[in-house]
């Protein structure tokens, strides 16, 4: 999983898609530390990863 806030320059599925087939990508409505900005949906994304 790469995740990355919808208001960083950042595209994970760009950056990282070629080394990761499988790459899955949550991009939430924020800047770059989900964590403190977005906490439910970072949880939510997590939780997704760990129960595939």
């Amino acid at each position: 999983m790469a995740a990355s806030g919808r208001r960083t320059a950042l595209d994970p599925a760009a950056v990282w898609g070629a080394w990761a087939p499988g790459l899955r990508t949550h991009v939430p409505d924020c800047g770059h530390f989900r964590p403190q900005e977005r906490p439910a949906e970072v949880v939510v994304a997590l939780r997704e990863l760990l129960a595939a």
